[in-house]
């Protein structure tokens, strides 16, 4: 528990020094295990808040009257997100997946930069269990994805310093792949929503 904690320590606060200075080492079980658990706990948290941030909403549009109306914008997202079906119960069908969700974005982004670090670094292959370290100590920042704006901010810093300094990718090469990772999650995320959609 203590390396755990001083893990998400030094990759939340210390994520320049800690990547730039990661040793190589075996793979095992414990990258793995820490990915999915960072992972899987920042995802349900934040399906959980967004079920209630729904029911909130509903109460107050139930609520509301001529003289106190919410916002539009307020309404109009209410009206697009019951047109997609994000309703509590999907939110909290998503949370409960959480640890599947966090498997599939973890080994995604690995494949990904695994297939596209060639391409950019111009030498040879990194290896596999030094790939898969940074794509789950980078992935830390989402135990805070359900504060808004923050949160994803947070995340693509620290998954821009595990490319440039961990792999020693140019600047140019990092941000092109935390980008294309980001459209990688935005894909996996509107799958699962049309996913639901289809079987509600």
């Amino acid at each position: 528990m203590n390396r755990f904690v001083a893990t998400v320590g030094q990759s939340l606060l210390r994520s320049r020094l800690m990547f730039s200075r990661l040793p190589e080492r075996a793979q095992g079980h414990r990258a793995i295990l820490y990915g999915i658990l960072v992972l899987g706990a920042g995802l349900m948290i934040y399906f959980q808040m967004q079920a209630l941030s729904l029911d909130f909403l509903r109460q107050a549009s139930a609520r509301q009257t001529p003289a106190e109306e919410l916002p539009p914008f307020v309404l109009e997202m209410i009206q697009s997100m019951e047109k997609l079906k994000m309703d509590s119960r999907f939110f909290q069908l998503s949370a409960m997946l959480s640890p599947a969700l966090a498997v599939i974005m973890l080994y995604g982004t690995y494949h990904l930069f695994m297939a596209c670090y060639s391409l950019f670094a111009g030498r040879s292959p990194v290896s596999p269990q030094r790939m898969f370290r940074l794509v789950a100590y980078s992935y830390t920042p989402w135990l805070l994805i359900a504060i808004p704006v923050f949160g994803m901010i947070w995340f693509m810093v620290v998954q821009y310093r595990a490319l440039n300094l961990g792999l020693k990718l140019s600047r140019r090469a990092a941000i092109f792949l935390v980008g294309l990772n980001l459209l990688f999650l935005n894909f996996l995320f509107y799958a699962w929503n049309m996913i639901y959609a289809a079987l509600a």
